[in-house]
């Protein structure tokens, strides 16, 4: 599945995340945060971390879709990956900090 042809008024939400990554956190560095594992963990981390920490993303609950937008406004930024490795990313991202994950950590 391919995200990367999104007209820029589907961005907005995309690109006040971003801002949110790009923002300064409570002194952390970037290799503060550990992924949980799962397959393309390392990929994440390889493509993600040269430009942000891992704070934000570990907090946020999106959608595979909305994980997608994120992923590409990423690669127009600057991330190196492949067509094949951003869908890879999104499906590690999706699986791991989806909506129906918060659900889960939510019970009791």
């Amino acid at each position: 599945m391919h995200y990367h042809r999104v007209h820029m008024s589907r961005c907005w939400p995309g690109l006040l995340f971003v801002a949110c990554l790009c923002g300064q956190t409570t002194g952390n560095t970037k290799n503060d945060v550990k992924l949980p594992e799962g397959p393309a963990k390392a990929l994440t981390e390889r493509v993600c971390t040269p430009c942000h920490g891992l704070e934000n993303v570990v907090r946020a609950r999106m959608t595979k879709e909305r994980w997608g937008r994120v992923v590409d406004d990423m690669i127009s930024r600057g991330a190196t990956a492949t067509d094949t490795e951003a869908d890879q990313i999104v499906d590690y991202l999706a699986a791991n900090f989806g909506p129906a994950k918060a659900k889960e950590e939510s019970k009791p």
